[in-house]
């Protein structure tokens, strides 16, 4: 999942801490998240987005975390606190994510949403 960033729940990003780690040492490692963050056209734009997941996210039985940051920025934290990580539900429903047209909330109508460079309370996103 190109668009998605893999972190620790300390907000590290784990794709460093995975390709080290022994086996041994996997099993220790704090829990995994996905993350994805969009930047809207702005605050209205941007609630649109959020009922736009919420319809899939109901739809699938499975519900992100949502956060609205900057009043047009979107971050979508994907995570099965039961589990206390990562599940095959959350890579189904990133993928039901990753499906979704949302050219009518983006900057740029039609664009391909791109990976955002973003400082959000200290976490590069």
């Amino acid at each position: 999942m190109p668009a998605w960033t893999l972190h620790r729940g300390d907000g590290v990003p784990a794709t460093a801490t995975l390709s080290s780690a022994t086996d041994t040492d996997r099993a220790s490692l704090p829990h995994l998240r996905l993350s994805r963050l969009f930047r809207c056209r702005g605050f209205q734009a941007a609630v649109g987005m959020f009922n736009a997941l919420a319809e899939v996210a109901d739809a699938e039985g499975h519900h992100p975390d949502l956060a609205l940051r900057h009043y047009r920025y979107v971050l979508i934290d994907l995570e099965t606190h039961a589990a206390g990580g990562l599940t095959e539900n959350d890579f189904i429903l990133a993928a039901r994510i990753d499906g979704m047209d949302f050219s009518a909330f983006l900057p740029n109508k039609g664009s391909k949403p791109q990976p955002i460079n973003l400082e959000i309370e200290g976490l590069q996103r």
